[in-house]
């Protein structure tokens, strides 16, 4: 996108045309790919080229003050109807990672907090690290003698530095109970037992318990 590769961050706005480009080429067996997309937020088509035989594409978006994303997905060629058969039916199908988009009414994007609560016990005086989810260190110290509390992404890690010279690496929101019975709930397909008219390959939007997830999220422990 604009020359950036998937994964950068692009300025836009409701004035900024954007100019994305696409290589791909057709299964082997194929002779063309069904459907080229540009896919925006919600699974918004914004751009669509059909029977395109491979190569290199050039597609023009118009740019919002809201920002947003924005993937490439293509269909086989036998998959252009993929809308009307089952996911696992579609034989050939290629997305790529996003594109994000700031636009300037946006908000940069920031993880949920949780309150970590340390509870000491053969560690104490130990080096500790918090470490975000991009590798970088938050905050550093020793491990308290007594219970401490601290403000950390739940996407973050504990890491402390052990006598025998290896580090703990704990992930911070698998320290709450809830919010892995969450996770398990739509990992495991727990859900079909809610919501057992579900079709094969999709999970209701209702079924992430979002909500729950936000409030599980507010307090993690770990004994150390």
């Amino acid at each position: 996108m604009d020359g950036q590769s998937t994964g950068a961050t692009i300025a836009t706005g409701d004035d900024v045309t954007h100019f994305a480009t696409v290589k791909a080429w057709p299964a082997p067996g194929e002779k063309e790919i069904s459907r080229v997309e540009l896919l925006g937020p919600g699974g918004t088509i914004l751009e669509c080229i059909e029977h395109f035989p491979g190569g290199e594409i050039e597609l023009e978006i118009k740019g919002n003050s809201l920002g947003g994303w924005i993937i490439a997905r293509t269909f086989g060629e036998n998959d252009g109807d993929y809308t009307n058969k089952a996911q696992q039916k579609v034989k050939h199908c290629a997305l790529t990672n996003p594109i994000y988009f700031r636009g300037r009414k946006d908000t940069l994007p920031r993880p949920v907090t949780t309150n970590l609560k340390i509870i000491p016990q053969k560690t104490v005086g130990n080096k500790m690290r918090i470490i975000s989810a991009a590798g970088e260190v938050i905050s550093s110290g020793k491990v308290p003698r007594s219970e401490t509390t601290l403000n950390v992404p739940a996407s973050s890690r504990l890491e402390i530095d052990l006598d025998d010279g290896s580090v703990r690496k704990l992930p911070v929101y698998m320290a709450n109970r809830n919010v892995r019975d969450l996770m398990d709930y739509l990992a495991r397909g727990h859900f079909l037992k809610d919501y057992p008219e579900s079709k094969p390959g999709v999970v209701p939007v209702e079924a992430f318990r979002i909500d729950e997830m936000k409030e599980a999220l507010q307090t993690c422990t770990f004994i150390v």
